[in-house]
């Protein structure tokens, strides 16, 4: 029994003194430090992989849109529809109707601006 009770005054010494203190909240600093680090690597993580799953929806409709237009172009009807609407081309015996849009407001900042005589010599110039 001696022995045992050694031991057991030994380690309650041992817990009692302050450099166990300084080294169990050591420990415990850098257990907790290096948990908050994997948090912010795996916060990280999923965000990158959230963009690239977005980026993967976008190019497999950008796929799918390629392919309809792909087999659109094979049919007489697709490559006709194609070639009016990037060319503007037209059948014999049609007519073209060209829509332009126009802006008042600019026309408007236009002739406030380049009125009088300093607004000819800019618009010379």
């Amino acid at each position: 029994m001696g022995r045992g009770m050694r031991k057991e005054r030994f380690f309650s010494k041992l817990i009692r003194l302050p450099i166990t203190y300084i080294i169990l909240v050591s420990l415990v600093v850098l257990f907790s430090y290096s948990a908050i680090k994997t948090y912010k690597n795996s916060k990280i993580a999923k965000e990158k992989t959230r963009q690239v799953e977005n980026e993967l929806r976008e190019l497999e409709n950008q796929e799918e849109g390629l392919k309809n237009s792909l087999n659109d172009m094979n049919s007489d009807f697709g490559m006709e529809k194609s070639l009016r609407e990037k060319f503007g081309i037209i059948k014999a015996g049609e007519k073209s109707v060209i829509i332009v849009d126009s802006d008042e407001e600019k026309f408007k900042e236009i002739k406030e601006e380049d009125t009088g005589f300093f607004g000819f010599l800019k618009r010379i110039f």
